[in-house]
């Protein structure tokens, strides 16, 4: 019989909301790989570039820390040089089935500007509204909830989107 309790639940966010992490952890995980096989005549001492760090960073990680850990074993194990590149990297990484979500919400690093991804956000949304509405501004208005055609024109307008479509 199992007499465990759960003292206290940690509610830990996924590697995909905590991607300052990446780094730490594939400095961690590398450190440690290297450690693992230390003494093998075939074993080298591997580090990182800094365009295959770049490239975990960037990934959405959705199995989270141990597939972090298993695309970087995976790596290190089959590059050829001392570096793992971004190319080894990539090589390496399970493919990841796209979600209906846009890519809009990526990491925040230098040069990141939050009201063009606010814009790209609103020119996606405005354009699938168009698209289901069958190009008609109003129903398009009415998908976005604007009061009328002319709200959905000035936000075009401020988009530098084509307006001239039909109003019904």
């Amino acid at each position: 019989m199992d007499r465990r309790q759960h003292v206290g639940i940690l509610q830990l966010p996924p590697l995909r909301e905590r991607m300052g992490d990446v780094e730490l952890l594939t400095h961690h995980f590398l450190a440690s790989i290297n450690a693992d096989s230390a003494g093998r005549p075939e074993a080298q001492n591997k580090t990182i570039t800094p365009a295959a760090l770049k490239l975990l960073q960037s990934h959405a990680w959705p199995g989270n820390v141990r597939e972090l850990y298993h695309t970087l074993l995976r790596a290190v194990i089959w590059s050829v040089g001392p570096d793992v590149t971004e190319q080894d990297i990539q090589a390496a990484m399970l493919p990841v089935a796209r979600t209906s979500v846009p890519n809009h919400f990526q990491i925040l690093c230098d040069g990141f500007e939050l009201q063009e991804r606010l814009n790209e956000v609103a020119r996606s949304l405005i354009n699938q509204a168009l698209q289901q509405s069958g190009q008609r501004k109003s129903a398009a208005a009415k998908l976005l909830g604007f009061a009328n055609h002319q709200t959905l024109a000035n936000w075009m307008k401020r988009l530098g989107m084509n307006s001239d479509l039909t109003l019904s």
